[in-house]
């Protein structure tokens, strides 16, 4: 009997290349868009949730939290673009 580990990994993935990031961090149009939809889909369904229980109310907490995590790295994002073309 041999120990052997397998990894086929993903068709088509690179290691280290992300796809919504620039080399310094920045994100790219895509990444931009892709964070705002997700904020987007959060405070939705943060709005939707009926907050009459302690767990409900910690859920909606939490999505508004996600929300405005998404939103704060879009705003970290373009204020290092803007630092950035300045120099």
């Amino acid at each position: 009997m041999t120990n052997e580990i397998y990894h086929h990994g993903i068709i088509g993935m690179k290691w280290g290349v992300r796809r919504y990031q620039n080399k310094d961090g920045t994100l790219t149009p895509k990444g931009r868009a892709k964070l705002l939809d997700s904020a987007r889909k959060y405070e939705a369904k943060a709005n939707t949730s009926v907050a009459t229980n302690y767990l409900a109310r910690s859920r909606k907490a939490k999505l508004t939290q996600k929300a405005k995590e998404a939103r704060n790295e879009v705003r970290r994002s373009d204020l290092a673009k803007s630092r950035k073309s300045k120099k």
